[in-house]
């Protein structure tokens, strides 16, 4: 097993054993026996087009889906791997020609600009032509990390070969004759430009060291996709500043490996995942890429994303370009359906330009959320109910680091943090809750839980607040009277919601540890009872629930699938209801309410 690649079997079974798994989850795409080909099965049924002509590429292994994953009716014909980073041998791609010419008017095999490729690709076509194949070859290069290419291999080829492999395959299962398909081939990748960034390189199977490696807090420019080193380095930028950078390189004029750009032409754009960037990385950088290319004049006519051309688990991406402008018809063949696994197939409206800044206004139900009721209280209890929340969100600090503490262990560790933000969001917005309409109130709360708070505590304080809200708003109807009882039933209908859509129940070690005493608390207190005397009652049950969870089993949450956890520990969870009821209680034992 490779020490670099640990979820494989070996370095050197690796490559024949992904083919195989490619194709049976592809089951429309076959393996030849004895090569490390891939064939497009419907090319063999007794009804393929034989006037077509069949487009065929490939090289080595790393790059996936590249180049298997792009064999399919309106792409390739058939597709060679080579060992990781290697040229495919020659018998291999002569293999890939034969199948795709059997049932074709002639193949047209597009190679990607590096030296061992086309070596063995223009050996591969030039026996397949003695034997008597209509067989042409096209170089792919359009790499621009150079401003020179004079003495150099020219541009290397990179991820802006899809383009050119789904224009003119579309075009060949159209009909396209070799001579317009060669033509094709010429214009588009004389108008498509690359550029690349990586921030590590990357580690081929039985390897323990990386390629290359790249110095913390700095970014490669213009690498290869084989660990070639790029053209400098950068310190590492923010995505927006990044991409003005790389679109600063594109469209430097004095660059001869660069297509001339004008404002107002029109581009269709790749930004390609070199293997380990994150989804949230990857659409951040279209986000940005595209508002770029906006400002500056252009034209975003497609946007597409994704591993399309990898270099096995580098951290990095390209840009790519495609100049459209004059050729409306390339839209048209990128947008013709293909059933290649690995083309990416963005889900578009249909327009033709892309407005990735454009949203759609959008009207909260929440908005009206006063209509529900409109029950209202006392500007005395009005004032009060902002005395309670301005007290509770200045004692949230002196608890953060307890919470935190207790939370280690079982938890993230972030208990009193998670607490301390949504109360901050709270006292931001005191001077805009409506205090006065308790039904209002409570969502108000509810969405600031949700928003501030995130992750599970903030959905669990979302849920019991939002119910808090609608068990008052059915309780009290446009009362305004003395409605104690309300609100004690609309905190137990709330404690029952959570436990309803959390899952967890008493003993299971959560923050239900202490609302469930609290609850039962509020059940028994006497109608004679003041507020005070309730919330009083409710604390103390709260706080002696919490402190069970000490010798409780996490049986719900995160805390449950840690082996052992600190049981030593009181529940952060149950602890924090504990805090925070004793500050209600408190604040209402000194206002005599």
């Amino acid at each position: 097993m490779s020490q670099s690649t640990p979820f494989i079997n070996s370095a050197e079974s690796c490559v024949d054993e992904q083919l195989l798994g490619f194709t049976a989850v592809n089951t429309a795409i076959v393996k030849l026996k004895d090569y490390r080909v891939v064939v497009d099965s419907a090319r063999f049924s007794a009804d393929a087009d034989v006037k077509c002509v069949s487009i065929v590429t490939g090289g080595g292994s790393g790059h996936e889906p590249f180049a298997a994953g792009y064999v399919g009716t309106g792409m390739l014909a058939s597709a060679v791997a080579g060992s990781v980073f290697a040229s495919p041998p020659t018998p291999a791609i002569v293999a890939a020609i034969s199948a795709a010419a059997g049932r074709s008017s002639g193949v047209l095999v597009v190679v990607m600009n590096y030296t061992g490729d086309k070596l063995n690709f223009g050996q591969a076509v030039e026996k397949c032509r003695a034997m008597g194949m209509k067989v042409e070859m096209y170089i792919s290069g359009d790499d621009s990390a150079l401003t020179e290419v004079e003495h150099t291999a020219g541009r290397r080829g990179l991820c802006g070969t899809l383009f050119l492999l789904k224009i003119v395959g579309a075009q060949a299962c159209g009909g396209a004759s070799m001579k317009e398909l060669l033509k094709s081939c010429e214009l588009v990748g004389g108008r498509c430009s690359t550029i690349g960034v990586a921030a590590s390189g990357c580690t081929v199977p039985g390897h323990k060291e990386p390629l290359f490696s790249v110095k913390k807090g700095w970014l490669e420019l213009g690498l290869g996709i084989h660990g070639e080193a790029g053209v400098r380095l950068v310190q590492s930028k923010t995505a927006k500043e990044l991409v003005n950078l790389m679109l600063d390189h594109l469209s430097n004029k004095d660059s001869v490996s660069n297509v001339p750009l004008e404002r107002g032409d029109e581009l269709v754009v790749m930004l390609n995942n070199l293997g380990a960037m994150t989804q949230i990385e990857m659409f951040t950088l279209v986000g940005e890429t595209n508002k770029a290319l906006v400002e500056r004049g252009f034209v975003v006519q497609r946007l597409y994303v994704g591993c399309l051309l990898t270099s096995l688990d580098m951290k990095g991406f390209h840009i790519s370009l495609l100049k459209t402008t004059g050729y409306p018809e390339w839209l048209k063949l990128l947008d013709t359906p293909t059933n290649a696994p690995g083309w990416p197939a963005p889900y578009r409206a249909d327009v033709d330009s892309v407005d990735v800044g454009k949203l759609m206004n959008f009207k909260n139900p929440f908005d009206d959320i006063k209509k529900m009721s409109t029950y209202t209280v006392s500007v005395a209890l009005a004032d009060q109910l902002r005395k309670f929340l301005e007290i509770l969100v200045k004692a949230t600090a002196e608890w953060r680091d307890l919470l935190n503490d207790l939370d280690t262990g079982c938890g993230d560790g972030d208990c009193g943090t998670t607490i301390a933000e949504g109360a901050s969001k709270i006292s931001s917005s005191l001077d805009t809750l409506a205090y006065h309409q308790p039904v209002l109130l409570f969502q108000q709360l509810a969405d600031i839980a949700g928003e501030a708070m995130g992750g599970t505590s903030g959905a669990l304080y979302s849920i019991l607040l939002s119910v808090m809200s609608n068990s008052l708003a059915s309780s009290v109807g446009d009362s305004t009277g003395n409605i104690k009882e309300s609100w004690v039933k609309c905190f137990i209908d709330a404690v029952d919601s959570v436990s309803k859509y959390g899952g967890a129940q008493r003993g299971d070690r959560t923050m239900l540890d202490a609302l469930y005493p609290a609850s039962d608390a509020a059940k028994k207190a006497s109608n004679s009872s003041s507020l005070s005397e309730v919330l009083k009652d409710m604390s103390a049950a709260a706080l002696d629930g919490a402190g069970a969870t000490v010798s409780m089993t996490a049986r719900a949450g995160r805390a449950s699938y840690v082996r052992g956890g600190d049981v030593r520990k009181v529940d952060a969870g149950a602890r924090a209801v504990a805090f925070i009821l004793k500050s209600l209680a408190d604040t209402a034992a000194s206002s005599n309410i």
